[in-house]
């Protein structure tokens, strides 16, 4: 958990300074947001360089394409979800982009398919990014 706390504050803070490059530090978890961020759009890509990875922010029309990330389960909260949750925050939150881990790996919602919010039992609710 503490390794996405940095990464969400190095992305944020990058955004904040319109950065173009940013460094963060490796983690499996971190390695599967940053697919999951250049799979949605927000970055252009990113580069493992031995200690981290360097992300390649993306910006439309000077403004960034990721404007706010928000941790939503924390170390002492734990947020778990289920797939008619997941529907229920997409209601709530459309324009979102909803990160959840589940055993499988990362998934995301709206883009969770339909078989799949079957086959989704319990999740970790991670992010939500817009």
């Amino acid at each position: 958990m503490q390794a996405l706390l940095k990464f969400q504050s190095v992305i944020v803070s990058s955004l904040a300074k319109k950065s173009l490059v940013c460094r963060v530090e490796y983690s499996p978890v971190v390695f599967q947001l940053l697919k999951v961020l250049r799979r949605s759009g927000y970055i252009y890509g990113f580069q493992f360089n031995g200690l981290g990875f360097y992300v390649y922010l993306r910006y439309l029309g000077g403004t960034p394409a990721l404007s706010n990330m928000k941790l939503v389960s924390k170390s002492g909260a734990r947020v778990y979800v289920r797939s008619t949750e997941i529907r229920r925050y997409g209601k709530k939150f459309p324009h979102v982009v909803h990160v959840v881990s589940t055993t499988n790996g990362l998934k995301t919602f709206p883009t969770i398919s339909t078989s799949s919010r079957k086959n989704l039992p319990v999740g970790e609710y991670l992010f939500r990014l817009w």
